[in-house]
């Protein structure tokens, strides 16, 4: 807020030990105001995507894993009507995926 100058965080303490995070994109729509976020897999963990409910600051379902040879996400987008999620996957594969991220579930590939 910065109004007030004040900061709210969104802690994931269950994600720990992912390789960090790649990209994040924010939206609005009929789900509310949403922030998504794509953290990077590592050796022993597969990248994962999670939606938040910006206004509760908690996970709006289950953190989801894309079917994809990359542990990167690079860039992800939400619909203009928060309900679906663009993810681009990085080398070797590069796969752009259509989410109905409420379902963890790819619409097109």
């Amino acid at each position: 807020d910065t109004e007030k100058r004040t900061q709210k965080f969104i802690h994931n303490l269950a994600n720990l030990g992912s390789g960090g995070i790649s990209a994040m994109a924010t939206g609005s729509g009929i789900k509310g105001k949403l922030l998504a976020v794509a953290e990077r897999g590592t050796e022993k963990k597969s990248p994962q995507i999670t939606v938040y409910d910006l206004e509760t600051r908690k996970k709006r379902r289950p953190s989801f894993t894309p079917d994809q040879q990359s542990a990167d996400i690079i860039s992800i987008a939400l619909s203009p009507d928060g309900q679906n999620l663009l993810t681009l996957g990085g080398a070797p594969d590069w796969v752009l995926v259509n989410w109905n991220w409420a379902k963890g579930r790819a619409t097109h590939k």
